[in-house]
C-alpha cells in the first residue's frame, strides 16, 4: 500500500513539476521591444513600422531631424486582431510613458490607435525623445506597429489676428481711463480755485 502511495506522490509531483513548467513557457509571451530610430520628414504619410508578436512595451527612441519642433506622437496597430489594443486607461499600471512631459491621452483601453500629445514640452529640432505604450496582445498573434511624430501646430492668422485685437482694445481702454482721470482731476482743481 505504501508503494503505491508513493508512486501516486511521485505521479503528481511530475505532474506538478510539468504543469510548473509549462505555465513558465508561457510566461515569456511577455515581450518588450525597444526600437531607436531618426525621423526625417514628419505626418501620418511619413510613419515607420516594426513586426510584433507579444503583449508588452514598445518603446521608441527617435531623434528629430525633420526640420519642425514635434508637439504629439502617434502609435496605430495595422494587421491586429480586434482582442489587440493599447493600454491607455490612466488606472493600468501600463500607461503610456514618454521623455516629453504628456498632456493627454485616450482614456480607454479599446483602440488599436494612441496619441500622445505634449505642447507644453515639444520635442526640438536636434533633440532625442523616447515614446513607450503598453500592448495587450492575448492570442500573441503578429501584427505592425506604426508611428510617427506630427509638428508642433502653428497658430492660424485668424486667432493671431483676434489677439492683437483684443491687445489693442486693452491699450485704447488703458489710455481712455487715464485720460479721463486726468480731467477728473483738473475740473476738481479748476473748481476748488
Amino acid at each position: 500500500m505504501k508503494q503505491q502511495k508513493s508512486k501516486g506522490t511521485k505521479r503528481l509531483l511530475v505532474l506538478l513539476l510539468v504543469s510548473i513548467i509549462a505555465l513558465a513557457g508561457t510566461a515569456t509571451s511577455h515581450a518588450d521591444i525597444v526600437y531607436d530610430t531618426t525621423f526625417y520628414e514628419v505626418g501620418n504619410n511619413n510613419y515607420q513600422s516594426i513586426s510584433y508578436s507579444g503583449s508588452g512595451w514598445v518603446t521608441v527612441n527617435t531623434t528629430n531631424n525633420s526640420g519642425s519642433d514635434w508637439g504629439d506622437f502617434h502609435f496605430f496597430l495595422t494587421g491586429a486582431d480586434p482582442s489587440v489594443f493599447f493600454v491607455g486607461d490612466p488606472t493600468w499600471a501600463e500607461t503610456p510613458t514618454s521623455s516629453q512631459l504628456i498632456s493627454w491621452v485616450p482614456q480607454d483601453n479599446s483602440s488599436q490607435v494612441i496619441d500622445l500629445y505634449y505642447y507644453g514640452d515639444p520635442l526640438y529640432i536636434g533633440q532625442t525623445g523616447t515614446f513607450a505604450v503598453h500592448i495587450e496582445n492575448p492570442n500573441l498573434d503578429t501584427f505592425t506597429v506604426n508611428f510617427y511624430p506630427t509638428p508642433l501646430p502653428v497658430p492660424e492668422a485668424s486667432t493671431m489676428f483676434l489677439l492683437a485685437c483684443q491687445l489693442i482694445g486693452i491699450a485704447l481702454f488703458n489710455i481712455y481711463r487715464r485720460n479721463h482721470q486726468t480731467m477728473s482731476i483738473n475740473k476738481r482743481l479748476v473748481s476748488s480755485h
